[in-house]
């Protein structure tokens, strides 16, 4: 489990996270919901080392030693998260350079990353030669690479449209079941949060506070007619009723 304690953290005069304390149990998806410009991004940021607090502190528990916690970042606009120079394959491998210094062995794990996300057929082009949803996974791929104790995901649907958006959604998804690793996920989409998160922690506007932390009991593995059931449509009415201040 991972433990967000107490986080607070201004820029100049102005505070951008109050108090941000929730938990991150192992194997599960927590979604962060609020309006834009609330501090999710920041406190990702924080949590992946790349931003220090004032306060507060991030703990990860029942881990053998001292070492940093290790992120994988996957960020919301696929155009700026790869290497255009780089074919598919080699900006996954890119990840992998200073970790296995073996050739043999980094493009073998390359090639199984490659089978899990179907990118064969796609791995010798360009980022710019293929759809925005094969970049975003190209993005993920990266993540895997690299596997951290916890993936970060910074609205990386969003700037897909729609239906390459819900197919990306179902790919995450299933690569999430084989291996259940802890994942926060900021969205500003609530059928989104529906179909993926196990908690739903709600924020206000800045300072940012936690508002509520919605639990999804919508049993796994999930699908898109899950989102029309009863209990999909409870989770819904509480968030808007919840987020009503900054949904007007």
């Amino acid at each position: 489990m991972i433990k967000v304690v107490g986080i607070n953290k201004s820029y100049s005069t102005t505070a951008i996270l109050q108090n941000i304390s929730f938990n991150i149990p192992d194997g599960q998806i927590i979604a962060l919901f609020g309006p834009n410009g609330c501090g999710k991004t920041t406190l990702l940021k924080i949590i992946a080392g790349l931003d220090k607090q004032d306060s507060g502190e991030i703990k990860q528990l029942e881990r053998s030693d001292d070492s940093d916690l290790r992120a994988g970042l996957v960020f919301q606009d696929h155009r700026f998260s790869l290497l255009p120079w780089m074919t598919i394959y080699k900006n996954i491998e890119l990840t992998l350079i200073s970790k296995i210094k073996s050739k043999k062995e980094r493009e073998k794990r390359v090639d199984q990353i490659i089978d899990r996300l179907n990118l064969s057929r796609h791995q010798n082009k360009y980022p710019y030669q293929v759809s925005g949803g094969l970049s975003q996974l190209t993005a993920f791929g990266r993540a895997l690479a690299f596997n951290p104790d916890i993936y970060l995901f910074d609205e990386p649907f969003s700037a897909l449209d729609y239906q390459s958006a819900l197919k990306l959604q179902q790919q995450f998804l299933s690569l999430w079941e084989k291996e259940k690793k802890s994942t926060i996920i900021v969205t500003h989409s609530i059928e989104e949060v529906i179909l993926l998160a196990d908690q739903i922690i709600i924020f206000s506007g800045l300072p940012a506070k936690i508002l509520d932390i919605i639990p999804n009991n919508i049993p796994r593995p999930r699908n898109l007619e899950q989102l029309g059931g009863d209990l999909a449509q409870g989770i819904r009415q509480k968030i808007i009723s919840i987020a009503q201040s900054f949904l007007i």
